[in-house]
């Protein structure tokens, strides 16, 4: 039997999210989206993903309209809850992202191809870590 991988994208931009969900759908990944801070956290311990696509920059939760880098915090969240998880980070200043809590940081402007191919070669790994 063969168990269908998660993919959590974390993006307050609704036209950003819809967009990766699409293609996530091409390329046979169960989606899970969430468009804050919390929320995205929250998705991430109860859904168990195997990859989270994260975007940088976002509202902390509902009530707060306050845009802020919060995608560091939230890797590092994820990946002190589940270190088998894989993180792409996206973000229009990837250097503002601490590389340490990120499996791969892309532009956030990067084509949909090369972002398919990132998140199925990490699908890929955590295929083969579930195998073991």
């Amino acid at each position: 039997m063969t168990i269908k991988k998660k993919l959590l994208i974390v993006d307050d931009e609704l036209a950003d999210n819809l967009a990766r969900a699409l293609m996530a759908q091409l390329i046979g990944v169960d989606i899970i989206t969430a468009r804050k801070k919390r929320e995205g956290i929250e998705k991430a311990l109860q859904e168990k993903p195997a990859v989270v696509s994260l975007d940088n920059y976002m509202p902390s939760d509902e009530t707060s309209a306050r845009i802020a880098p919060y995608g560091t915090e939230i890797a590092r969240a994820i990946k002190t809850a589940l270190p088998q998880t894989y993180i792409v980070g996206l973000s229009s200043a990837p250097e503002s992202l601490q590389k340490e809590y990120f499996d791969c940081i892309l532009h956030k402007g990067t084509d949909m191809e090369r972002y398919a191919d990132t998140v199925r070669e990490y699908l890929g790994k955590a295929q083969k870590i579930s195998k073991k």
